[in-house]
């Protein structure tokens, strides 16, 4: 028994034939005696094969509808009309209800699927059903999977001489040469993972060893995309000489956390040391309750800038947050959001920044949006772990593989010590 009036709503109605009548003004509609009736029932998701509460059936009734234009040279005969095909028009009205909830009803069922999750055995215990004798649900809801990335960590470089040159590590994505499914994964990114192919580069210092431990996130990853890591050497003129690059193919990439040595040519002692893991996505959107513009941003060449207003430390290279000032601008903008931003979505240390008005790029870029332009919104990415694969599926791509040959083999296991492996071999846990 659902009542609702709407009062001084606006109208229109233009005639698409001769004499073309057309005419605007307010009018009053109530709808009485709507009815709603919705049921569920105790499925499984297709991909993961969870349970999960879907819709069954919805049921919408209208008992009445009264439409009243005022106010208008033509409000006799609208109103007449309306009379006519109050029929109709109560129906349209049922159509749209049913139409709408049954769109929004996967997104409103998600957080009690999210919550049941973990309770799924007790729940089937409980309902006296096996999860194999429950029906499928639609691909609607299937269980959202994050977007993908690559956390690379450039672990330490022996045996890199000076030599007044420069040294850098490029990190790329590219598809697997076997991969028409990387293809089709790429057709299917977002607009957020724009940075997906895009080449990070890390300069690196030449001596016996280094340690750095840094880390690069390289977005848009997805199945099918192989991990291209470049050593590259700085010659005269600025000119770039490639000294060797390891490809870690998607195969490799999929089991896991893998770790690699790349050697450099001409340099049988000289070694790149890097980690690679997949990880999830997960965005972050701060909207800034007050602009301002940002005068005082340094050069991206003085590492690590500190974006003052903002409250943030910038790593230039791998643009991650390394520190968050309590009294900055995103801290105060989540402490004053309605209702007040949990701890878990927050801005935090080791976030990755990702736009500044909506406008991604390099550090450099985006310290000029700081110093022109009114700042207005952030966006940030945070690395989330996902599922490592099933057993089943790793024995099922390793017999794969087996009968493939070699060139899908992850990289053998990192040595811990010298001698360092042989030029060209890939390594890997």
């Amino acid at each position: 028994n659902i009542t609702l009036v709407l009062t001084d709503f606006e109208w229109m109605f233009a005639q698409l034939g001769f004499p073309y009548f057309h005419g605007a003004g307010l009018a009053t509609a109530g709808l009485r005696g709507m009815g709603i009736s919705l049921s569920l029932q105790l499925a499984r998701t297709k991909k993961k094969q969870l349970p999960c509460f879907c819709l069954a059936s919805c049921e919408v009734t209208l008992a009445e509808l009264v439409v009243n234009v005022k106010d208008s040279y033509f409000s006799w005969i609208i109103n007449g009309i309306v009379a006519l095909l109050g029929e109709t028009v109560r129906g349209l009205i049922v159509d749209g209800v049913r139409d709408a909830l049954t769109q929004n009803i996967p997104a409103l069922l998600q957080p009690i699927n999210e919550y049941i999750r973990p309770y799924g055995p007790l729940l089937l215990a409980a309902a006296g059903v096996a999860l194999e004798s429950l029906p499928e649900a639609g691909e609607e809801y299937n269980e959202v999977d994050p977007p993908l990335a690559l956390l690379v960590t450039i672990r330490k470089a022996t045996g890199l001489q000076p030599d007044h040159r420069e040294w850098h590590c490029e990190l790329s994505l590219e598809p697997d040469e076997t991969g028409e499914e990387g293809d089709a994964a790429r057709a299917k990114r977002s607009e957020a993972d724009d940075a997906g192919g895009v080449a990070v580069t890390r300069s690196l210092l030449g001596g016996e060893v280094v340690e750095f431990n840094d880390t690069r996130l390289v977005a848009g990853w997805c199945l099918g995309d192989a991990l291209k890591v470049t050593l590259v050497r700085t010659g005269t003129f600025q000119s770039r000489i490639v000294m060797g690059s390891l490809r870690i193919p998607s195969a490799s990439l999929e089991r896991g956390a893998c770790e690699g040595a790349l050697p450099a040519e001409d340099f049988p002692e000289a070694f790149v040391f890097f980690r690679v893991a997949v990880m999830g996505l997960l965005d972050i959107a701060v909207k800034l309750p007050e602009p301002f513009a940002e005068p005082c941003a340094e050069s991206a060449d003085e590492a690590p800038p500190q974006v003052s207003r903002a409250g943030l430390t910038i790593c230039p290279a791998s643009l991650r947050v390394l520190a968050v000032d309590a009294c900055g601008a995103v801290a105060r903008a989540a402490d004053a959001a309605e209702p007040p931003v949990p701890a878990e979505a927050r801005v935090t240390e080791g976030d990755f920044l990702a736009r500044v008005n909506g406008e991604a790029g390099a550090l450099e870029t985006l310290l000029t949006a700081f110093k022109l332009n009114a700042v207005t919104d952030m966006a940030f990415r945070r690395i989330v772990p996902i599922e490592a694969p099933a057993a089943a599926e790793v024995e099922e791509d390793e017999d794969d593989d087996d009968e493939g040959g070699a060139a899908g083999q992850p990289p053998a296991a990192l040595p811990s010590g010298p001698p360092p492996p042989p030029p060209g071999a890939p390594v890997g846990e």
